[in-house]
């Protein structure tokens, strides 16, 4: 299965207009791959193909994986994620539970 999703994974970036293979196309490639652990995982979290693809799309707003670190580019870590280093820093994190200072 893990052969097949990289095959699939070469074949969606190169729809995509891509001349690397991304890690987020892998991951799609993966959910894809219906004899693959992941994709049931995937599956049973509510994450499908299409909805990686749509995600993907958003975060690259028509750019293409033309480096091998174009993933750099796409800001997906700004708008999914957050910082928590800033936000243990500005006192907006709960204390750790058992930890004395």
């Amino acid at each position: 299965p893990l052969a097949k999703a990289f095959s699939t994974a070469e074949e969606l970036a190169k729809k995509a207009g891509d001349s690397f293979v991304t890690v987020e196309r892998l991951l799609q490639a993966l959910a894809m791959e219906k004899s693959a652990k992941t994709a049931d995982i995937l599956a049973k979290a509510g994450v499908t193909p299409q909805a990686l693809n749509q995600v993907i799309n958003d975060v690259r707003k028509g750019r293409t994986a033309d480096s091998a670190s174009a993933e750099q580019g796409y800001d997906a870590l700004k708008k999914y994620a957050r910082d928590l280093t800033a936000d243990a820093r500005a006192g907006k994190l709960d204390p750790v539970i058992g930890r004395d200072d």
